[in-house]
């Protein structure tokens, strides 16, 4: 077999036993195919095989590596590597085992929905390449139809989840869609501990990151942690938060366009409470530190700055579970939680509130 290199989902594995399982993927492909390709999800390396007769086979080795996508040209199914599984590309369909059978009832429904959402992201898309104004009655029908759209998806996704917990494939969507779904969802479903969907490398990856949002639900204390100055000088959270004032912890970083445009509200509210209570600490996601000092320079941003320009495994993303910025939390005089992810405007809203401005 040749070997081909395939990083997938690779970076966002976590290392687990490995335990024997064999497995046979047989296939049809479609007529003319010469050569099919497996991608284990979570291995550096892609296996192929020629196609003959329209047929293929694949075995091997599973290992911890259970989920796998099948592929010939634009032909491509997700499959289980649970024992002798069976997959048509031209039908689109997987089967052979119970677990593969479950997963082609719901990689056809989950598969519509993703279908049904792509459409509707590429008509509104095209209306904004055709200089469509943002107020426009298209527009807007565009964009809640595009809203609509994934949301099915997720609660397809969610059900799944739910009515499949004893089974494994439901990671397959969990791992890949997370991110689109609500974030109290998502944190339920992975405190299901005894679903079999979380015993997956792409799942329990996501694990660590709830924990982090817990972290920051209003009423918790906040916990510190350790990063850099500008100038290289190691400090604690601590030191600026729990101390009689209200601190904005701002994780952001000098590449994140949205961060960016966020800054001159954020600047205009520390300008108006400053010196009334009132303190920011900006967290960076930066991993270069000439780009890092260079936008706060650029940006006039005059408070406190850390950062240990691990970019997005730093330990602020770490410690509160952040994977997309611009994200805040405000945090009282006492060091509890009072709010997370307010933009410029909703800061500058609850401070008038908390400061009786």
């Amino acid at each position: 077999m040749q070997k081909r290199s395939f990083w997938g989902w690779a970076a966002l594995l976590v290392a687990l036993p490995v335990h024997a399982q064999r497995y046979v993927v047989e296939g049809l492909a479609p007529q003319g195919s010469r050569m099919a390709y497996i991608y284990k999800v979570g291995s550096r390396q892609a296996d192929s095989v020629a196609v003959a007769d329209g047929k293929f086979r694949f075995e091997g080795q599973a290992d911890s590596l259970v989920f796998a996508n099948v592929r010939v040209a634009r032909h491509a199914v997700s499959v289980v590597l649970d024992g002798h599984a069976t997959v048509d590309l031209v039908a689109q369909t997987v089967g052979g085992t119970p677990e593969n059978e479950r997963l082609n009832v719901w990689q056809r429904l989950i598969g519509q929905a993703q279908k049904e959402l792509d459409e509707a992201q590429a008509a509104a898309r095209k209306l904004h390449d055709d200089g469509v104004a943002d107020g426009d009655s298209a527009v807007v029908a565009a964009r809640k139809a595009v809203e609509e759209a994934g949301r099915r998806r997720g609660e397809l996704i969610v059900k799944c989840c739910e009515e499949n917990s004893g089974w494994k494939f439901p990671a397959i969507y969990l791992g890949q869609y997370w991110y689109a779904l609500p974030q109290e969802e998502v944190a339920r479903l992975c405190e299901k501990t005894d679903a079999a969907y979380l015993q997956t490398p792409i799942t329990r990856r996501l694990l660590p990151m709830v924990e982090g949002w817990k972290r920051q639900r209003p009423g918790s204390q906040f916990t510190d942690l350790e990063m850099n100055d500008t100038l290289g000088r190691a400090h604690r959270l601590s030191e600026y938060v729990g101390h009689g004032k209200y601190v904005l912890v701002d994780f952001w970083a000098s590449w994140c366009g949205p961060c960016r445009a966020e800054m001159p509200g954020v600047k205009r509210v520390y300008e108006r409470f400053g010196s009334k209570g009132f303190d920011i600490v900006g967290l960076s996601f930066d991993a270069d530190g000439k780009a890092w000092k260079a936008a706060i320079d650029r940006l006039g941003l005059t408070w406190h700055h850390l950062s240990d320009l691990k970019g997005w495994q730093c330990v602020a993303g770490e410690v509160y579970g952040v994977r997309s910025i611009p994200h805040t939390l405000l945090i009282a005089p006492d060091g509890k939680i009072v709010a997370a992810g307010l933009d410029a405007e909703a800061l500058e809203q609850k401070l008038e509130e908390l400061l009786g401005e």
